[in-house]
């Protein structure tokens, strides 16, 4: 008989998660309590958490569960037998209720962190790991911890990763931002988890709020904004003055290099059209974020992305200019809106070259990695 789990008394639990079969949901982790206690200006930058030893235990527990999920997994694919990993499983058993006795937290999220674990320890495969099971059985069990272990590892690294952001965010520079994917992909291995934890970070800015950051879950980025409201101002103002000084520059080329059949007038609603075009491709997911953030708060967060846009816009608005321009012939309508399409092109060209480098900076992390 294995001995009895340490635990604390927490009270009447929860009922165990459900499985059906050996395919499971992974459970609905509540994150009321995500990240951590944010310092007070009194306090000071880089003061710890109030649970920062409970943080540290998940962090342990967490890399524990995830090397357990790698041999099973290796059992599972029938690279390696049960017989060579009985030693480690009884081992890793042992420092998992070593760590859970350390946690003392009535939190609904370490709670049902131990439900899974006890759920782990009833399974036959961990309670006799040398034990002689059908292979059936076998199989089921290796399906059945895969879930348990999913479960742990997006538990913890639902309390573990905010805090890790925060201090993270407290080093960055306003306008710099924290691939998120790519970062904890060793931790969390599984995307839709991943993608979960971003989710909510972005539907519960607050969490991230006090240390500077904006959470984007369709880009995968933590975003580092300037908590000081004039230092935002300033940010806005700077595009602006970015939008007018590439304005000057059409202007100044149209005044050294005149374009047939187009006067300033003409130019300067052309050039409207294509930054039209632009804010019409991100208005959507730019709207949501407004509205979660506030527009300076994005400007500030966005600075140099931003910059860049309006420097493409120009770029691509001379090369219609002067690529095909507007003769006597070309009606004002089809003038303003080819401008118009130009702008609204360049944004996707912008994300796709966005897209390929990042495959391309993933696919040199995996092998730096390997």
């Amino acid at each position: 008989m294995s001995e009895p789990l340490p635990r604390t008394d927490l009270g009447d639990a929860p009922a165990p998660v459900p499985l059906e079969g050996t395919r499971a949901r992974v459970t609905r982790v509540s994150v009321s309590k995500v990240a951590p206690s944010p310092t007070s200006p009194e306090e000071g930058s880089g003061a710890v958490p109030p649970d920062a030893p409970m943080l540290q235990e998940l962090r342990l527990l967490r890399t524990e569960i995830q090397d357990l999920r790698s041999v099973l997994d290796l059992v599972r694919r029938g690279e390696a037998p049960v017989a060579r990993f009985v030693e480690y499983i009884r081992r890793t058993r042992k420092q998992v209720r070593a760590i859970l006795s350390r946690i003392h937290s009535s939190d609904d999220c370490v709670r049902r962190i131990r439900n899974a674990w006890e759920q782990i320890e009833s399974c036959e495969l961990v309670r006799r790991p040398g034990g002689n099971l059908d292979l059936q059985i076998q199989i089921q069990c290796l399906n059945l911890l895969d879930v348990l272990c999913r479960q742990i590892i997006y538990g913890c690294s639902c309390r573990t990763i905010p805090a890790r952001l925060a201090e993270w965010l407290e080093d960055t520079r306003p306008g710099y931002a924290i691939p998120f994917h790519a970062l904890f992909e060793d931790e969390v291995p599984d995307a839709e988890d991943r993608q979960k934890i971003l989710n909510h970070l972005a539907l519960v800015p607050n969490l991230l709020k006090p240390y500077g950051g904006m959470a984007d879950p369709d880009a995968g980025m933590i975003y580092r904004y300037e908590q000081v409201a004039w230092k935002r101002v300033l940010s806005l103002g700077l595009v602006v003055l970015a939008v007018l000084a590439a304005t000057g520059v059409a202007l100044l080329l149209h005044a050294l290099a005149p374009v047939d059949g187009q006067g300033v007038e003409r130019l300067l609603v052309g050039w409207a059209a294509v930054l039209g075009g632009t804010v019409v491709h991100v208005g959507v997911g730019a709207a949501k974020r407004v509205r979660a953030a506030g527009a300076m708060v994005v400007v500030s967060a966005r600075e140099g992305f931003i910059l860049l846009r309006v420097v493409m816009a120009l770029v691509g608005y001379l090369a219609f200019v002067y690529g095909i321009g507007m003769t006597a012939a070309t009606g004002v309508q089809s003038y303003v809106f080819n401008a118009f399409l130009v702008g609204y092109s360049l944004d996707s060209v912008m994300e796709l070259l966005g897209a390929g480098l990042n495959r391309r900076a993933g696919l040199q992390a995996a092998a730096l990695r390997r």
